[in-house]
């Protein structure tokens, strides 16, 4: 009798220690509870970079993520978001990434727009070892070595602009190329990547420009570029210096020309109504990752993007926070109910091949490469819609 009483307080001991120890886990784990997990979400809703990206890729994230909770959570947890505009700049980027670690104490970061934001308040994730999926930014620097902690599903600069060197060479008898670019730390990587590709096939561009995020009027870098009569045009500059260098280059007849874009001008229906003038952007080619937004698979999305933002629609923008989201769901599930730090990045880092409908390859992670996707594509406006071109230049009828 007394050795059955022993063993039934023993085993009341050992349950009771485990829930002890179990809670005391949860407790140190910051942003987690026994029923809810805090995710900070970091996008420019206003900024450089906030009317075209940010609310995109947050509607996408917040649809992935209702949709988990709506299914029962992550191992009986459901996500929590806390939203902060970093305006795509360093000076609200870092206090509002600051202010999510360590006023909200989220679990982890996710989002991320722009380079610039993120490369000033990279060292403040590293030092507090807080996982951060990034969806948007491209800067090489972002995930360079030793990084324990931002994971990329978007291009690599250097490799976007490798992309663009070589589609302006696959143009049949383009020999002269023009370069516009931002020389900040966003654009200059995708500039460089772009100057070692023609570098190593001999180019010397015919021009070479350079416009700032708020420059107000490109009137006289579209009229030096009309000087050297270039075969193509290649541009690494934000949303809104596109769209004033995109007109004034209308006036000298430029934009007959194939003019070569990237990731950040992903939307060309929203470039050309931005434009706003016909014809503009009849020949200009974006590189991007995520798939035709008008696929008839992807319809359903519209609804429900619309649930929660009524004005978003499925963009490309809202693609890359569909598909960030749905990787941090499938880390956060791999990980498991024992939820650490520690052991998300470690689960995040066993993600292989990973497909998201939304763009064209799969993501793959590991320890040594957190540049997870390493698939491009170029698109077009083609009768009101983006069509998919290929990796090399060819008209579409």
């Amino acid at each position: 009798m007394r050795t059955h009483t022993l063993k039934r307080a023993a085993t009341a001991l050992g349950c009771a220690l485990a829930l002890v120890a179990g809670t005391t886990a949860v407790a140190e784990t910051p942003g987690v509870t026994d029923t809810t997990i805090k995710i900070g979400l970091m996008v420019p809703l206003t900024g450089p970079g906030g009317a075209t990206v940010g609310i995109g890729m947050s509607t996408g994230a917040k649809a992935v993520w209702t949709a988990a909770n709506e299914a029962g959570g992550i191992h009986g947890r459901t996500i929590e978001w806390v939203e902060e505009d970093t305006g795509c700049t360093a000076e609200m980027g870092i206090p509002a990434v600051k202010k999510a670690i360590h006023d909200h104490e989220v679990f982890m970061l996710a989002s991320g727009g722009c380079s610039n934001e993120i490369l000033s308040y990279r060292d403040v994730v590293l030092e507090n070892g807080v996982p951060f999926s990034v969806w948007g930014a491209t800067n090489d620097k972002i995930t360079m070595q030793p990084n324990c902690c931002l994971f990329r599903t978007a291009l690599r600069a250097g490799y976007e602009g490798v992309l663009q060197a070589d589609f302006a060479r696959s143009i049949p008898g383009a020999e002269r190329y023009a370069i516009i670019a931002q020389h900040d730390a966003w654009g200059q990587a995708k500039y460089d990547g772009v100057m070692s590709k023609l570098t190593e096939y001999g180019i010397t561009p015919v021009a070479d420009e350079e416009m700032t995020a708020e420059t107000a009027d490109a009137t006289p870098q579209a009229l030096r570029i009309s000087k050297a009569n270039p075969d193509v045009i290649i541009t690494d500059l934000f949303p809104k210096p596109t769209t004033v260098f995109l007109r004034a280059a209308h006036q000298y007849g430029l934009t007959k020309l194939p003019i070569i874009l990237h990731t950040s001008i992903n939307d060309l229906v929203q470039l050309e109504k931005d434009v706003g003038i016909p014809g503009a952007i009849d020949n200009a080619f974006t590189v991007t990752f995520t798939r035709d937004p008008n696929s008839p698979d992807l319809e359903p999305w519209q609804a429900k993007l619309a649930a929660i933002a009524p004005e978003v629609r499925l963009t490309p923008y809202s693609m890359w926070g569909v598909t960030g989201a749905s990787v941090v769901v499938e880390a956060l599930q791999r990980a498991g109910r024992d939820l650490t730090r520690e052991s998300l990045l470690a689960a995040m880092e066993s993600i292989k091949g990973f497909e998201s409908e939304m763009i064209f390859g799969p993501i793959t992670y590991s320890a040594e490469d957190k540049d997870g996707n390493k698939t491009g594509m170029f698109q077009k406006l083609h009768n009101g819609n983006q069509v998919d071109v290929g990796l090399t230049y060819k008209m579409i009828e």
